[in-house]
């Protein structure tokens, strides 16, 4: 069932926008100017947005709970300082960033951290400045090629409870609030189950259980266009600031 407006409030404060398709412009235009910026990425995996960061002669710093990912993340991006530790549990300094990400990353922090991580994170960003939360809603191209794997529809809805709770307690401001769409840039489903074993290494026996549905699914939904293969993702952005 797709996540709507009526159930949680927080998505009715959302504006819709068709300026942006891309979340590095999403971060572009909330942090601007990049360059010389100390950003925090929760959750930066294996680095991607790191090395975009860097690429944008900002100062990134990373942090994640999977060892592996962060090992990648220092392959990509190596001038990126990068620690093992939870949003909730992670040791910096107050106010020592000028932002603060958490890209597809609030839905994977356990339900009853969340609002602990926020606080955190909010503490670490200094004050005034951003705390930028990016999530998948539960519609579109890729995540109908990805529901047969793992369907995140719950635990997002309750990210986004959480959220808004932490917003009603008045424990940080909501400044900007809005949903938009990005194309994923995709070259097989082989490549994407890689990717997604290579993230969880757990999933393997439930992809070879689910990958001639997620085939099947893969060809009917990946749209061609200029020689690239694209799948949509609906995403939602909040500004929050102390």
């Amino acid at each position: 069932m797709t996540m709507n407006h009526k159930e949680i409030p927080l998505l009715a404060m959302t504006r819709k926008r068709t300026d942006v398709n891309r979340n590095i412009t999403v971060i572009e235009e909330t942090f601007s100017p990049l360059e010389n910026q100390r950003i925090l990425d929760v959750g930066c995996g294996r680095g991607g947005l790191l090395k975009a960061l860097a690429n944008r002669l900002a100062k990134p710093t990373g942090i994640d709970v999977n060892k592996q990912s962060l090992i990648e993340a220092s392959r990509k991006c190596p001038q990126a300082e990068l620690i093992h530790t939870g949003v909730g549990d992670m040791v910096f300094r107050d106010h020592g960033f000028d932002g603060t990400i958490i890209l597809n990353t609030l839905h994977h922090i356990p339900e009853k951290e969340i609002q602990r991580g926020l606080q955190k994170a909010l503490q670490v960003t200094k004050q005034g400045c951003p705390v930028l939360i990016m999530e998948p809603l539960n519609f579109g191209s890729f995540f109908e090629v990805f529901k047969p794997l793992e369907d995140e529809t719950d635990v997002c809805r309750n990210a986004l409870h959480e959220l808004h709770d932490f917003i009603e307690r008045d424990l940080g401001r909501l400044n900007d609030a809005f949903e938009y769409m990005t194309s994923i840039r995709v070259s097989s489903i082989e490549a994407i189950v890689n990717d997604a074993i290579s993230v969880y290494p757990k999933r393997a026996n439930r992809i070879e259980m689910v990958f001639e549905e997620m085939k099947e699914l893969f060809q009917i939904h990946a749209l061609k266009q200029r020689g690239h293969l694209l799948l949509e993702q609906p995403m939602v952005a909040f500004v929050l600031t102390k």
